[in-house]
C-alpha cells in the first residue's frame, strides 16, 4: 500500500512539473517551440506504425516498472528536470 503511494506520488508531482513548465513557457518563444515539439512528438509517435513500439516501451518503463525504486527515481528525476524548466522562465517575473 505505501508502495502504491510512493509510486503515485512520483507519477503526479512529474505530471504536475510538467504543466508547470509549458503553462510557465507561454510568455517566450522556447516555451511555444517545447509546446509545438510535445504535441508532434505524441502525434508522430502515436501515428507512425515504426515509432509505436518505442512508445509503447517507454511507457511500459515508466508506469509499469518492476522495480519501485527505479520506477521513483525515473518519475521524480523527470520532475526535478520539468521543474527546473519552469523555474528557467519565471525566475525573473515579477510579482
Amino acid at each position: 500500500m505505501v508502495g502504491m503511494f510512493v509510486y503515485q506520488f512520483g507519477a503526479y508531482m512529474m505530471l504536475m512539473s510538467l504543466l508547470t513548465l509549458l503553462f510557465s513557457g507561454l510568455r517566450h518563444v522556447m516555451g511555444w517551440i517545447i509546446w509545438c515539439v510535445l504535441i508532434a512528438a505524441i502525434s508522430i509517435g502515436t501515428a507512425l506504425p515504426a515509432f509505436r513500439p518505442e512508445v509503447v516501451d517507454g511507457f511500459k518503463v515508466l508506469l509499469y516498472n518492476d522495480s519501485l525504486l527505479k520506477g521513483f527515481l525515473l518519475t521524480i528525476s523527470f520532475a526535478l528536470v520539468f521543474s527546473i524548466g519552469g523555474w528557467l522562465f519565471t525566475r525573473r517575473r515579477f510579482i
